[in-house]
């Protein structure tokens, strides 16, 4: 008992020693914040009468359309486009400066809600508006 006491006195202030550095969590220092393209990135997916199309997203701004004929089970590519984030909205904006735009929902997936071409927005009403589902 007297030894073990006597290992404590001597050993405690070596512990509490002001000469040691404290150990910072380097981990939260490296994570990256991710921007809202980087967090919105990846594959989508909407069910179509006949079809199935999917939208990859990359977090540098570019989506690839592909489009799969339920009938001939062929995926076929339909198309590249830009995209960004705009406040809480997904904005593509295909060669001719037409613009699809859409709403990200709560659950990750997003929802067409208007498009403009030629200058002219035409609202997509309440209970027509496709939602394309996060897969990857």
């Amino acid at each position: 008992m007297k030894i073990s006491i006597l290992i404590i006195v001597v050993l405690l202030p070596i512990g509490c020693s002001k000469d040691s550095e404290p150990v910072r969590d380097t981990f939260k220092e490296t994570q990256k914040k991710l921007t809202p393209e980087e967090k919105f990135a990846g594959t989508y997916e909407i069910r179509k009468v006949g079809d199935i199309y999917r939208y990859v997203f990359t977090s540098n701004g570019v989506v690839k359309g592909f489009r799969l004929n339920l009938n001939s089970n062929v995926w076929e590519q339909d198309y590249i486009s830009k995209w960004k984030i705009v406040g809480r909205d997904l904005h593509i904006v295909d060669e001719d400066g037409s613009t699809a735009i859409s709403v990200i929902n709560p659950d990750g997936s997003f929802s067409d809600i208007a498009y403009i071409v030629d200058g002219k927005r035409d609202d997509v009403p309440v209970g027509m508006r496709p939602t394309y589902n996060r897969i990857k």
